[in-house]
């Protein structure tokens, strides 16, 4: 039964949602979001003990009770589904919708800085739907480029409505995918270009330990991809990240200059600012479900 709800949920609730523009949508999915979800029922992307280790986590690193560590994995719930339509409206290219799916003036705000200084490399982590930067980014006129895998190689429902969304991303910007190799070289050679460049921070290919930094009290290790196409580029680097709490809300936008461009990367001061807008939209992060592989 849970199984059969869940595909109803993903295969013919989300997809009619979708012909709705956002704001309507997001009304619907806050009763419909979580069909065929639960704590003891895998999600999209999660089984059962993993979503028991997002609730210790958030119980330990954030002082929560169990109610309200559920509270943050319920609106999580919702904000995945949230993700499925969105990574449907970009397959369609419904470029006219992003004001309503993201704050644009902060993504102004982030432009003015690229066109003052020239490219930056964006770093960033798996809060909430991240595509958006680049493709509203885009939308301003500036030149951007972004480091994925290639959801064609996932597993999971994310991915598979997330194929169409990247090969429509692919189309409209430069997209270094790393399952191609060489992502140190064509990322850095990007920005040497003009373009500025998003990357997560633990982008697949780049997932190896590289420095410790404390997150919530945690030591975990951060890998040195990022810093790796700093070091072969030399442009400015800041953390940029996308968040919400309030399901019917836009996306806000959050950034601040990590380094200049001779300077190596302070990752100690990006794990800061993630944690900072972790703690506003605890929902928001993907990484409560995987917190303990990253020590």
């Amino acid at each position: 039964m849970h199984k059969l709800c869940l595909s109803l949920n993903y295969r013919v609730i989300t997809p009619l949602t979708s012909r709705l523009a956002p704001r309507q949508a997001y009304s619907i999915i806050r009763y419909t979001g979580r069909i065929g979800k639960g704590f003891d029922k895998p999600s999209f992307r999660f089984n059962p003990p993993t979503t028991s280790k997002a609730i210790e986590a958030l119980r330990t690193s954030l002082s929560l009770d169990g109610e309200k560590a559920r509270t943050v994995v319920r609106n999580f719930h919702l904000i995945e589904t949230r993700v499925l339509l969105e990574h449907t409206w970009l397959a369609r290219k419904k470029l006219d919708w992003l004001s309503q799916m993201i704050d644009m003036e902060a993504i102004s705000r982030l432009g003015a800085i690229i066109r003052e200084r020239g490219p930056l490399l964006l770093v960033s982590a798996h809060t909430a739907y991240y595509f958006l930067i680049p493709w509203a980014l885009k939308a301003l006129g500036i030149k951007i480029s972004y480091v994925m895998g290639n959801p064609e190689s996932e597993p999971h429902p994310h991915a598979l409505s997330g194929i169409e969304s990247a090969r429509a991303l692919s189309h409209l910007i430069p997209v270094v995918f790393t399952n191609d190799g060489n992502t140190v070289k064509r990322s850095a050679d990007l920005l040497r270009q003009g373009y500025s460049l998003l990357i997560i921070i633990d982008a697949p290919g780049y997932r190896s330990r590289g420095q410790l930094v404390r997150i919530f009290g945690n030591e975990v290790w951060i890998p040195l991809g990022c810093e790796w196409i700093h070091q072969g580029a030399r442009t400015p680097v800041f953390s940029v990240f996308s968040h919400v709490e309030n399901i019917a809300k836009p996306y806000r936008i959050a950034f601040c200059e990590l380094a200049p461009a001779s300077r190596a990367i302070d990752l100690q001061r990006w794990a800061g600012d993630l944690e900072c807008v972790v703690r506003e939209s605890p929902s928001s992060w993907l990484s409560w479900f995987y917190l303990d592989d990253m020590r």
